[in-house]
């Protein structure tokens, strides 16, 4: 039997044009006291064995809760006659608890999975284990500070010092104890608080503290609008989906050149400094159901560029201007070895190869185990061919951002599914226009079947790769395994071009590339690296099954007639010619074109391409038009 304190002494002074009378942790939240949304989520858990303590109003508490056999649990009460702190009752009657208790305050209205809370606990021998999340306040918040094994080594009392950074952990006001660890503690003088008095002289005497960190739904109702947000957290479901029993869907980001300003081999958080728009993005990351997850490597602890301590006051300075902005981020994952050797301060011990450091997965496989994340529901953002490298191995979407890297480190041969140009607009694509465009998809994708061929054609800049991505997760929900076959890959050096689209294009090799399928388990596709305008190093492996879908995609798509009749789908991708100017003339500047070189391009196309391209409508089954934002579709 596992037992429960509960805090109930409260008053509830700011609520108290919502308690009609009431003690505050009677107050109503969707038609149910919040004491007993509390008791129900405890019986969830096995927590049968409560203990109420009660001060304010305490005889309204006990007419309702009775014994609890109603909820078949049950209670029992530790009345104060004075207010003694949030640990002075339980440090005076320490003899009435089992071994070891949880402690749940009687303002907080959460979901957490207690059972694995819990769990945890045990596992770690620890002497208490305190529940702490991140939160988009943390400047005005006690914050606390753990090591590598979450061990609590610090807290941080509000006011913070301004030229300090923080890491943003929040204690929760949640906690397991062991009642041997009290002990010592019960001369304290009350009132007497957990947070600001007991738990920091635990750590001072280097007893056992778990920061038990996690993203689970826990909120207090202690004012009005609090009141309110809770109330609408419970009937949108939010708060029903909170627990990390049920899977949530995660955004895992790069760090550098994603986040921050790209510095190479970034060793000091001096040098650290976030891109613009990047706090407000996660913000609404934060404020969806995504959780917000950093998977870094850092070489540079191996190379001995910096301590592990140096890069923990670089999260924290990171976590610090995010929290400023009113945003956060649930998890940082780093990796810290380095397979090569030969650099003079080397840690030899971190000079290994390993799984975590990208494209492997440790890092999102721990986080996944962790956090309970749907990978299919997930996304990798990332600057790199190495972050899409790892989005593909550990079955995410995979986003490349125009910043940083901007895709051009030619490391790997790794199509992303989509682009965009900076986070804010990667944001606004995933939250917005992501689920809106999958609807149109996945009417599209419902005529193809198993083992069929497809071609996406259109103008440069209209949306050719996303669409082919989209119909590519529409089919992969229905089961049927797809590839795509990117055709910029053929693209000629810039001294062996001709003066139109195809002869742009290897187009022979092309040809053979088609031919070979028939005969062929495996596809290896060349790569183009946009920026140095030439092939990338690697070429793209693709493993066929005998179902396999393969879209073919690219401004020639349409144009080749060989490929043409191999197809069985034939989709024009258009859209609205102001955007797509637009995005010409941003892609453009990422590879360091002029404005005037631009425009000469743009027309030039307009004369020996566009015009060819177009009449590639007439080759189409399906036209796709996209105007306005792109979730504006019309077929």
């Amino acid at each position: 039997m596992k037992q429960l304190i509960i805090l109930a002494g409260g008053k509830g002074t700011r609520l108290k044009d919502r308690l009609h009378d009431l003690p505050k942790p009677l107050v109503d939240v969707c038609g149910k006291p919040l004491l007993e949304h509390q008791i129900l989520l405890a019986k969830q858990h096995g927590f049968s064995d409560i203990i109420l303590t009660v001060h304010h109003q305490a005889e309204a508490i006990k007419a309702f809760c009775k014994d609890g056999s109603q909820w078949d649990v049950a209670i029992r009460y530790l009345e104060e006659n004075i207010p003694l702190g949030t640990a002075g009752a339980i440090l005076a009657n320490l003899e009435q608890f089992a071994d070891t208790f949880l402690i749940m305050y009687g303002d907080t209205m959460l979901n957490v999975d207690l059972t694995r809370f819990w769990n945890e606990h045990h596992m770690h021998h620890a002497d208490a284990s305190l529940f702490l999340h991140p939160n988009d306040h943390p400047h005005d918040s006690d914050l606390v500070d753990v090591d590598q094994n979450n061990r609590v080594t610090k807290f941080y009392p509000y006011p913070h010092a301004a030229n300090h950074y923080y890491p943003n952990l929040v204690n929760a006001a949640l906690y397991i104890v062991k009642k041997s660890a009290l002990s010592r503690w019960k001369t304290l003088a009350t009132p007497v608080d957990f947070g600001k008095n007991v738990f920091p002289a635990m750590v001072e005497q280097k007893q056992n503290l778990l920061g038990y960190i996690s993203p689970e739904y826990i909120k207090d109702i202690g004012t009005p609008e609090r009141l309110d947000k809770v109330s609408h957290d419970f009937q949108s479901g939010k708060i029903q989906r909170g627990s990390l029993q049920t899977p949530h869907a995660a955004i895992f980001l790069d760090r550098d050149g994603t986040l921050n300003h790209e510095v190479n081999f970034l060793h000091s958080h001096e040098q650290f400094n976030l891109l613009g728009n990047v706090a407000s993005s996660i913000k609404r990351f934060n404020r969806s159901e995504y959780y917000s997850i950093v998977i870094t490597n850092q070489p540079v602890i191996a190379r001995g560029d910096c301590t592990e301590n140096d890069l923990k006051q670089t999260h924290n300075k990171m976590e610090t201007l995010l929290g400023r902005e009113g945003s956060y981020l649930d998890a940082i994952y780093y990796c810290p070895h380095h397979p090569d050797k030969g650099f003079a301060n080397e840690i030899p011990q971190l000079k290994i190869k390993c799984d975590c450091r990208k494209p492997g997965i440790a890092m999102i496989s721990k986080a996944q185990k962790h956090f309970n994340i749907d990978l299919k529901q997930s996304w990798f953002i990332g600057d790199t061919t190495t972050d899409m490298k790892t989005a593909k191995n550990a079955g995410l979407k995979s986003m490349l951002v125009r910043t940083g890297y901007s895709g051009a480190d030619d490391k790997h041969a790794a199509r992303p599914d989509f682009e965009c140009f900076d986070l804010a607009e990667a944001t606004e694509f995933i939250l917005n226009h992501y689920p809106k465009l999958m609807q149109h998809a996945r009417k599209l994708a419902a005529t193809i079947q198993p083992n069929q061929k497809v071609a996406v054609g259109g103008l440069a800049r209209s949306g050719k790769s996303m669409w082919a991505s989209l119909l590519r997760y529409a089919l992969e929900e229905r089961g049927i395994a797809t590839t795509i076959i990117t055709l910029d890959g053929w693209i000629k050096k810039p001294e062996d071009r001709g003066n139109n689209v195809l002869a742009r294009h290897d187009v022979d090799d092309i040809h053979r590339f088609i031919e070979n399928i028939k005969n062929s388990n495996t596809l290896e596709v060349p790569s183009y690296n946009r920026l140095s305008r030439s092939a990338n190093k690697q070429k793209e492996t693709h493993l066929l099954s005998s179902e396999q879908v393969i879209i073919f995609e690219g401004v020639a798509a349409l144009l080749l007639e060989k490929l043409i009749d191999s197809v069985d789908h034939r989709f024009y991708v258009d859209r609205l010619e102001k955007i797509r100017k637009e995005n010409f003339k941003k892609e453009y500047l990422l590879r360091k074109f002029t404005i005037e070189q631009i425009e000469e391009l743009y027309q030039s196309r307009q004369h020996d391409e566009n015009h060819l391209i177009a009449a590639q409508k007439s080759n189409s089954d399906i036209q796709i038009i996209t105007q306005g934002q792109d979730d504006e579709v019309y077929v």
